[in-house]
């Protein structure tokens, strides 16, 4: 038994790699520290935004509350392309209630909560190159540690469709790649 789960731990690392065609990364951002509920609440303060590179910075502090925005124009590349967000931080093995958590607003509108269980965000079905999106994170650190990176990507998924398969903890969408991954080990669709 212990083979087969090493087995299957292998396969399982080969198709989260199938699972995303490009990567885009969103480095610069603007930011400021204070707890806000909504986009205006941080836009009316009068606390300058700073800018935040993603590349060389960190934000700060345990049981503290930041704002990121950023303003992502989509690339031509993921014109007509199913498009994903993921954002995490150094941190692997989140807490849920005592490491990082995050709020996305896109265009000012709630669109999902980003913690350990939830890092990928789903923000378009067909994207249009030249469309500016305006992001922004409210984020709170938490109170197990007090230095983050901020790592954020935009994804194009190998999906043609909505419909996906998990395994492993991976969803995976109905891609040839997969299916040769998945029968090449032995292991049927409905298992």
């Amino acid at each position: 038994m212990h083979f087969l789960d090493k087995r299957v731990n292998v396969i399982c690392e080969e198709l989260k790699k199938l699972k995303v065609k490009q990567k885009f990364a969103i480095d610069e951002w603007s930011y400021k520290e204070g707890n806000y509920i909504h986009p205006e609440d941080a836009e009316k303060d009068l606390t300058p935004w700073e800018s935040f590179d993603c590349r060389n910075m960190h934000w700060y502090g345990r049981d503290r509350h930041y704002w990121f925005k950023a303003v992502y124009r989509v690339p031509q590349e993921l014109d007509g392309k199913r498009m994903w967000m993921h954002v995490r931080t150094q941190i692997d093995e989140w807490d849920d209630a005592k490491n990082p958590q995050f709020l996305l607003f896109v265009n000012g509108e709630a669109v999902q909560g980003i913690d350990m269980n939830h890092r990928d965000v789903f923000l378009r079905p067909q994207a249009r190159a030249g469309e500016e999106l305006t992001l922004e994170l409210q984020a709170y650190t938490g109170i197990l540690h007090t230095e983050f990176n901020l790592i954020v990507e935009m994804r194009r998924s190998t999906a043609r469709s909505r419909s996906s398969i998990t395994i492993c903890g991976c969803r995976l969408p109905p891609s040839p790649e997969w299916q040769r991954t998945i029968r090449t080990a032995g292991i049927s669709r409905r298992s």
